[in-house]
């Protein structure tokens, strides 16, 4: 996979690859990024250039970036017992939702 082509492709280069680079310096998302597939990385990179919220998110929560490919898949919250952990649910599942959501988009520009 090219990675300059894909960040160019976004809306905002420079902020994407900046982005990007901080989750490669990071040696726990570097890790995880390294084991993706084509499809995981180019969703990755959609998600940087659209997102500085889940960006931010992605480097503040490292382990998080393993989402990333993963379906959203609706779970019990009875198990959640403070607001810290409530919110780090909805950023995990906004994660979730924004990559099946990027990978519906990419569907149909290959469909046209």
């Amino acid at each position: 996979m090219n990675l300059d082509k894909c960040i160019e492709l976004t809306a905002d280069p420079d902020a994407t690859s900046n982005r990007l680079q901080a989750l490669l310096d990071n040696e726990q998302s570097a890790r995880i990024i390294d084991g993706f597939t084509d499809a995981q990385t180019s969703g990755l990179i959609q998600i940087l250039g659209i997102s500085r919220f889940l960006s931010n998110f992605l480097s503040r929560h490292p382990d998080a970036v393993a989402l990333i490919g993963t379906p959203y898949q609706v779970q019990e919250i009875k198990h959640i017992s403070d607001i810290n952990e409530l919110r780090l649910f909805k950023y995990r599942s906004l994660l979730q939702i924004t990559w099946m959501d990027v990978c519906v988009r990419r569907q149909n520009l290959l469909d046209r």
